[in-house]
């Protein structure tokens, strides 16, 4: 019994690091920006634990169903860290990494589309 309580530990610990490294290693190649088909470009921050369904659909890959989803989670339990948003059906580390750069847990979302220069 303790066994397998101790493997279940970690191999969370295992999964946890293996999306934080996987997430490190797209940092490291550079991040495009993410544009839209009019070529605009996304900048700002998005807040996690408080956006609205519009909001979060302004990420891309982000519609109406896994925007109510990510609303759900929250309320049962705000995120801590925007790592959490990968336990949320229908995000996956590729989403995730795409993301990173534009969430946070706290303070506005200022997350918008603008022309690119």
């Amino acid at each position: 019994m303790k066994e397998a309580l101790l493997k279940k530990v970690w191999a969370k610990k295992f999964w946890i690091c293996f999306f934080l490294l996987g997430a490190g290693v797209a940092e490291a190649k550079g991040e495009e920006p993410l544009l839209n088909k009019r070529g605009e470009a996304l900048v700002g921050r998005l807040n996690l634990n408080e956006a609205t369904a519009a909001q979060l659909s302004e990420l891309p890959g982000i519609g109406p169903v896994l925007a109510e989803r990510i609303i759900q989670w929250r309320q049962k339990k705000p995120f801590k860290r925007i790592e959490d948003l990968l336990r949320v059906k229908g995000v996956g580390r590729k989403r995730f990494i795409k993301w990173k750069s534009f969430l946070h847990t706290d303070g506005p979302t200022e997350l918008r589309w603008q022309p690119r220069e």
